[in-house]
């Protein structure tokens, strides 16, 4: 569709040989965001995309907020964290 500009992209391993088949690099994580377009792979793609996405539109006590309520009891300071600093990492600055 032409959504990445550089042509790189997060997957997940049964994924990653299809999309390197189609010309697509794949970055050694679990998630990237270049401007308006994220990708992610693995289990945990959706938690990184709907943190990134509450991230942006919601700011970050919102998004701890938001993250926490889902989270399993118990584990909600390192549910929040994991997915916080895999969507907050410099490569993934905000634009």
């Amino acid at each position: 569709l032409g959504l990445l500009a550089d042509g790189v992209a997060c997957t997940d391993g049964m994924t990653r040989p299809m999309l390197e088949q189609r010309g697509v690099a794949v970055a050694p994580r679990a998630f990237r965001a270049t401007g308006n377009v994220a990708t992610a792979g693995g289990c945990l793609a959706s938690q990184y995309l709907a943190a990134w996405v509450l991230l942006r539109l919601a700011g970050e006590q919102t998004a701890r907020e938001i993250l926490s309520y889902v989270a399993p009891v118990g584990e909600e300071r390192d549910y929040v964290e994991r997915a916080l600093s895999a969507v907050s990492a410099p490569e993934n600055a905000l634009s």
